[in-house]
């Protein structure tokens, strides 16, 4: 008996404003992602530094991302909660993208 392989799919979700969300507003996605700088962002969950590791080899071989920035940072049990305003802020001037892990 043969058996089936699925093929996962990769979801690019982008960021949209919401109507409470006075005085923000959505970046446009990017078009593009060669030659992008794209931040990973590990979150200490469990796995998420695997996760990260293929995400990032993936996205430099069929994307052509340009170079990487890691950033690990521990949240402890507080891991819903957004990046510091100012780790955000200093990735938002050094990156074009970012992917965040959920390990599992």
């Amino acid at each position: 008996m043969a058996t089936q392989q699925t093929r996962g799919t990769v979801l690019l979700p982008r960021a949209e404003a919401k109507a409470r969300s006075k005085g923000r507003v959505a970046t446009p996605g990017l078009a593009d992602l060669r030659g992008k700088r794209v931040a990973f962002i590990d979150d200490s969950r469990p796995n998420a530094d695997v996760v990260l590791a293929e995400y990032q080899a993936l996205l430099e071989a069929k994307y052509g991302i340009r170079s990487v920035v890691i950033h690990k940072i521990d949240l402890g049990l507080r891991v819903n909660e957004p990046l510091p305003k100012d780790v955000f802020e200093k990735l938002a001037k050094e990156v074009d993208a970012g992917v965040v892990a959920l390990g599992s």
